[in-house]
C-alpha cells in the first residue's frame, strides 16, 4: 500500500512538473509572438522572472525575439533585468550580441548593470563595434574586467587589431599591464601533450574569446594554421602561427591573396598545397558567391594565388571542410545545409572528378559535415547532428573494412562529445593526436582514442 501512494506521489508531482513546464512554454511563445495581452493573463499565474532550462529569462526572449513593446511591458511589470543565464548571460549582454541598440538603451534606462554577470564590454570588442564599447563604458565601467580567460578588453582588442577601439580603452584607463603576454617554443607550440583525456589547445594563443577550429600543421611541424571566426575577421580567417627562431609567432593571418571569408584549412601531408573553402569570387571583377573550395601551392615560404577546384567539385551548395588523403583523393561536405553529406572526388588525369557521396553507413537524412579522411584512407571521422546525440552536433566516426566498404558511423563517446557542439576535427602529421572543436575552443588528444572505438567494432 505505501509503494502505491509513493508511486502515486511521484506521478501526481512529475504530472505537476510537466504542466509547468507547458506553462513556462506558453509564456515564452507569448513574449516572442509579442502578445502582450495574452502575456498579461498568463503573468497572473507565472513568475515574470521564470527561466527556462538554459537559464533565460523573459527578458532573454523579448531581445532574442526582437520584440521592443513586449520588453517595455516586462519591464514596467517588474522584471529582474540583471539575471542572468546558465552562461551568465545577462539581457544586456545578448543585445550587445546581437547588436540591438534600442533594446540595449532600454534595459540601461531600466537601471541594467553594466558590470553583473559575464562582460558586455568583452563581447562588444569581440564584434569590434566601437559604438557599442563607447556606450558601455562611463564612470563605473570597470574597463580592466577580466573574462573567464583572465583577459581584459584591451588585450582582446589589441589581439585582434581593433585599433580604434584599443586607443578609445586606453584613453579611458585601460591598464596595458594587466595583458597576459606568452612565449611558446618546442613542438605542438609547447603544449603540455594530453592522454586520453582531452585538453584545451594552446589556451589563450590559438584557443581565445573567438571560436577556433579546422587546425592542421605543416608536415615539419613548424606552422600551425587554424580558423578563427568573428565579425572582426570577415565571419572566417586562416590564421598562422610559425616556430621561428625557436620560438611560435603571434598568430595572424596567413599570406593568402585577397581579403575574404577564408576558413577549414587543410595542408597535404607533402606539404606542397592548402586546401580551404571560400566565398571568393571565382573570376576576378565577379560578385562574391556562395562557398566552394579553394587550394594555394606551396612557393618557398609563400602561398602562391588561391585555384578554385573547378565546377566539376564545388557544387551549387556551400562546399566545407576539405581533408585529403595520401594518395590524392579528395573528401569534403557538401549539399543543402540541414541535410549535408560527406562526399569524395577522386584526382584523375590532371583533375578532381564529380564527387560522389558515401554510403548510408556514413551519411543520414540529417546534417553530416566536416569529414576528416585518415592519411590511409583507413577511417573518417565527422560531426553530424544526428537525433541520438549528446548535443547540437557530435563527432562519429566509421572504418573502412577490408572489402572497401564503411562500418556504420559510430558516435565517438562522451569523451569527445558533450551537451554544445563538436566539429572540424585534424589530426597530426605524425598521426598521434587528434584535434577538434568544442564550444568554440580548439582540443586536442591521445589519437589512441580512435584505434579504441576500432576495437569496439
Amino acid at each position: 500500500m505505501l509503494r502505491i501512494i509513493k508511486i502515486s506521489a511521484v506521478v501526481t508531482f512529475a504530472m505537476i512538473s510537466l504542466t509547468m513546464i507547458a506553462q513556462d512554454r506558453i509564456v515564452q511563445r507569448a513574449v516572442c509572438e509579442g502578445n502582450i495581452s495574452k502575456l498579461d493573463s498568463l503573468l497572473k499565474t507565472t513568475d515574470i522572472n521564470v527561466k527556462d532550462r538554459r537559464g533565460r529569462t523573459l527578458a532573454h526572449y523579448a531581445i532574442g525575439c526582437r520584440q521592443e513593446k513586449t520588453l517595455d511591458f516586462l519591464i514596467k511589470r517588474g522584471i529582474d533585468v540583471n539575471v542572468g543565464d546558465n552562461q551568465n548571460h545577462t539581457p544586456l549582454f545578448v543585445t550587445v550580441q546581437f547588436r540591438n541598440d534600442e533594446l540595449f538603451k532600454k534595459l540601461l534606462a531600466a537601471n541594467a548593470n553594466i558590470n553583473v554577470g559575464t562582460s558586455p564590454l568583452h563581447r562588444a570588442v569581440i564584434n569590434g563595434d566601437l559604438d557599442f564599447v563607447k556606450q558601455l563604458v562611463n564612470d563605473i565601467t570597470d574597463v580592466d574586467v577580466l573574462n573567464d580567460s583572465g583577459n581584459t578588453p584591451l588585450a582582446i582588442a589589441i589581439r585582434q587589431g581593433s585599433t580604434e577601439i584599443a586607443e578609445f580603452l586606453i584613453a579611458k584607463g585601460a591598464d596595458k599591464n594587466k595583458i597576459k603576454t606568452y612565449e611558446f617554443s618546442g613542438e605542438f607550440l609547447g603544449q603540455d601533450k594530453p592522454g586520453l583525456e582531452p585538453k584545451i589547445f594552446a589556451h589563450n594563443f590559438v584557443s581565445t574569446e573567438n571560436s577556433t577550429h579546422s587546425s592542421t600543421f605543416s608536415p615539419d611541424g613548424k606552422e600551425f594554421y587554424y580558423t578563427v571566426e568573428s565579425r572582426v575577421y570577415h565571419g572566417g580567417t586562416i590564421m598562422v602561427s610559425k616556430l621561428k627562431n625557436k620560438r611560435w609567432t603571434t598568430p595572424e593571418p596567413a599570406d593568402i591573396l585577397g581579403d575574404y571569408r577564408e576558413i577549414d584549412p587543410f595542408i597535404t601531408s607533402d606539404g606542397s598545397a592548402m586546401y580551404f573553402s571560400s566565398n571568393r569570387p571565382v573570376k576576378e571583377g565577379d560578385s562574391i558567391k556562395g562557398i566552394d573550395l579553394w587550394m594555394v601551392k606551396r612557393k618557398g615560404e609563400k602561398w602562391g594565388k588561391p585555384i578554385h577546384l573547378g565546377e566539376d567539385v564545388n557544387t551549387e551548395y556551400a562546399d566545407w571542410f576539405p581533408t585529403i588523403s595520401k594518395k590524392g583523393t579528395l573528401f569534403f561536405s557538401t549539399g543543402p545545409s540541414r541535410s549535408s553529406n560527406i562526399v569524395y572526388s577522386e584526382f584523375k588525369n590532371g583533375k578532381y572528378q564529380k564527387a560522389i557521396p558515401l554510403s548510408d553507413a556514413v551519411n543520414t537524412k540529417h546534417r553530416d559535415y566536416d569529414p576528416l579522411i585518415a592519411p590511409d584512407e583507413g577511417y573518417v571521422i565527422f560531426s553530424s547532428n544526428r537525433p541520438e546525440g549528446k548535443g547540437n552536433s557530435d563527432l562519429y566516426v566509421s572504418f573502412k573494412n577490408a572489402n572497401g566498404s564503411w562500418t556504420k558511423a559510430k558516435n565517438m563517446g562522451e569523451k569527445i562529445n558533450t551537451s554544445g557542439s563538436e566539429f572540424a576535427p585534424g589530426i597530426s602529421p605524425d598521426g598521434n593526436y587528434f584535434f577538434y572543436t568544442s564550444r568554440g575552443n580548439i582540443y586536442w588528444v591521445d589519437s589512441k582514442i580512435i584505434q579504441n572505438l576500432k576495437l569496439q567494432y
